[in-house]
């Protein structure tokens, strides 16, 4: 596949000392380019690299005050990469700041694009939920696919019906879904549309990238962490680091309060880790213990 088709980026708006690690996992396992959208401060954190392609978006004063918002301000990146804002491509992967890699992990993604695969990540089982989403029935449950995480995820855009930006925004952070059901995450209503244009799914082994499996149990190789985390052998994925940097700086915003106090503890534990340096926040120890030698730190 011609490697111009395919757009890899990450998001390190407000959070450049966090995807500064991810960057540095990323390069020492993957000769590829990669689009990094963050601002002028986010780069001072990121070690130089021939393949970083640094987007800087300070001027934006519309996505300043989204990022105030939660996920707003992510899913307007979003909505501009799948518009082909940034180039003439088909297939988008896009990359969590907050993923350490442990081993080369694209490739089975660009793989299943040439398979002629749509929608390629872990799986994020709707199916067998427990249902404590209370604007979800158990008949709508078992009535849905399972979609996919999006802290790896590769897209063929082609699929994706040709929305106006705005609806397409909705979509993206999970406020509008077209096939006029609720969904459970991020993202969820563009992979409905995905599946809907009879777009084909392939779900990410387990064992290799962490998540839910069939059954929607998190038992893999390393169920300990990927219980609490995203975690196989090729990677890790903490969740809600960059949320937890930026809340901790720059206020918690119009989001929930126990979502911003539960970013907050994981980027402080995320810290401790990799930068050595604590917070007035608490984390866990055991689970800093078992990542330190999961990573072999």
């Amino acid at each position: 596949m011609n490697k111009e088709k395919i757009f890899i980026f990450s998001i390190a708006y407000n959070c450049g000392k966090v995807v500064n690690k991810m960057l540095d996992s990323f390069h020492k396992h993957h000769d590829q380019q990669i689009y990094i959208f963050g601002t002028k401060k986010d780069f001072e954190s990121i070690t130089p690299n021939k393949n970083n392609i640094l987007i800087k978006l300070d001027s934006d004063y519309i996505l300043r005050g989204l990022f105030l918002n939660g996920h707003l301000g992510t899913s307007y990146l979003w909505a501009k990469v799948l518009k082909r804002e940034f180039g003439n491509y088909d297939y988008v992967i896009q990359i969590d700041s907050d993923v350490i890699f442990r081993t080369e992990s694209l490739n089975t993604i660009i793989e299943k694009f040439v398979d002629g695969y749509d929608l390629i990540g872990p799986r994020r089982p709707y199916k067998t939920l427990r249902n404590n989403h209370s604007n979800l029935s158990e008949n709508l449950l078992k009535s849905l696919p399972d979609v996919v995480s999006t802290y790896i995820i590769g897209v063929n855009i082609n699929k994706i019906k040709d929305y106006p930006f705005e609806v397409l925004h909705q979509m993206i952070v999970g406020y509008y879904n077209p096939l006029q059901f609720p969904t459970i995450d991020f993202f969820d209503p563009v992979s409905f549309d995905i599946l809907n244009n009879q777009g084909k799914i392939f779900y990410l082994d387990i064992n290799e990238y962490g998540s839910s499996d069939e059954n929607g149990e998190s038992k893999n190789d390393f169920e300990q962490l990927n219980k609490t985390f995203d975690c196989g052998y090729k990677l890790i994925h903490f969740a809600g680091i960059g949320s937890g940097m930026n809340f901790y700086y720059n206020g918690n915003g119009n989001v929930p309060p126990t979502y911003a106090e539960w970013a907050k503890k994981r980027f402080a534990l995320y810290l401790k880790i990799f930068y050595n340096e604590e917070l007035d926040v608490e984390y866990n120890y055991t689970e800093s213990e078992l990542i330190k030698n999961y990573l072999k730190l």
